[in-house]
């Protein structure tokens, strides 16, 4: 059996720039992953198996929901048979069958890359298996997995799927400027804050519908990677909102427009979420956090710079839901040495 681990993530800041000749959204956003992971174990199988299994805490309606959404986009299954294709392809092997199951922790839907998570991780894991299967075609297994070609391809599985398979998995944040692929490794100060999941999610594909309609400039093709390798970037240089509460910054991101229009009420709930976090880090740990929606949404972050350690957020993240209401779920974060549990 191979056991991996995927991670959340937040963006830290989205802005949608352009609209590409084949309809796909130009996308300026820093993606850094954080400590909140589903795992996924695979083992050999007689077939091919996917199974996922739902926090006890969810309410049986929405573990129903979760489920029927993970076959109506049966993501994984996609990732086995794009994983087997590329192997079978470019390593002359047949990828054994497999049983993989999803031990889910990161919640869904809510902007913080679970599902593109998942599927990069068991890119990972296939890959071990594939090297377990046939140890002297190692290098070919690498070749076939780690290309620029393929990371191209795994757009088709998820926009988010690139970040994680080359940087997520690593621990590393990114710079997202284009689509899916068109990243740079980007270095950032350690983050530590909260994660708060809200009872609702929003549609990414409803979201994308809007932003279809909305007048954006051309954009131009960027071919691939971007060309810049290696950046630094500091939490005072992502951008803002004019809107400052509780002297606490709110991060900008375009999908909290589409939000608006899209599911008014919800959005309506959001910002009031906002405000009570702001209040609620403002009291008890001063200046130096930013509160803003992760990618699509609907969960929310406070991140900050300064060193708080995961015992004192976790005594105030009671607070927190308390003021949020019970149905939102709080988590505690750290990007300070990224490690499963």
């Amino acid at each position: 059996m191979h056991t991996v681990f995927a991670p959340a993530k937040i963006n830290l800041g989205l802005r949608i720039t352009g609209r590409f000749a084949n309809g796909y959204h130009r996308l300026e956003s820093l993606f850094v992953p954080v400590s909140l992971f589903d795992r996924i174990e695979v083992r050999l199988s007689a077939a091919d198996r996917v199974q996922h299994i739902w926090p006890i805490g969810e309410p049986t309606p929405k573990r129903r929901l979760l489920s029927l959404g993970a076959l109506k986009n049966p993501l994984l299954w996609k990732t086995i048979a794009l994983v087997r294709e590329r192997l079978r392809d470019h390593a002359d092997l047949e990828l054994p069958r497999v049983a993989v199951t999803v031990d889910k922790r990161i919640p869904s839907p809510s902007g913080l890359g679970g599902a593109s998570s998942d599927a990069a991780a068991l890119i990972q894991a296939l890959c071990l298996v594939a090297k377990a299967a046939a140890p002297d075609k190692s290098a070919q297994i690498n070749e076939a997995l780690q290309s620029d070609l393929f990371l191209k391809e795994t757009t088709q599985l998820g926009a988010d799927v690139p970040y994680f398979w080359r940087y997520g998995l690593e621990a590393r944040a990114a710079m997202l400027n284009g689509i899916g692929h068109e990243l740079a490794a980007l270095e950032i100060n350690n983050i530590g804050g909260f994660l708060c999941v809200p009872p609702f999610g929003f549609s990414t594909e409803r979201m994308f519908a809007h932003v279809r309609s909305l007048p954006l400039p051309t954009a131009e093709a960027t071919g691939g990677e971007s060309a810049a390798s290696k950046l630094a970037l500091r939490l005072s240089e992502i951008p803002y909102s004019d809107e400052v509460v509780f002297g606490v910054k709110f991060v900008q991101n375009d999908f909290d427009r589409a939000a608006a229009a899209v599911f008014p009420n919800e959005s309506r709930l959001l910002a009031q979420a906002k405000v009570a976090i702001a209040r609620t880090v403002n009291q008890f740990f001063g200046s130096g956090f930013v509160v803003g929606m992760s990618g699509s949404g609907a969960a929310l972050f406070a991140a900050t710079e300064t060193p708080v350690s995961q015992t004192m957020l976790a005594a105030y993240s009671g607070v927190l839901r308390a003021r949020l209401g019970r149905d939102w779920r709080v988590f505690t974060f750290s990007t300070a040495g990224l490690r499963p549990p």
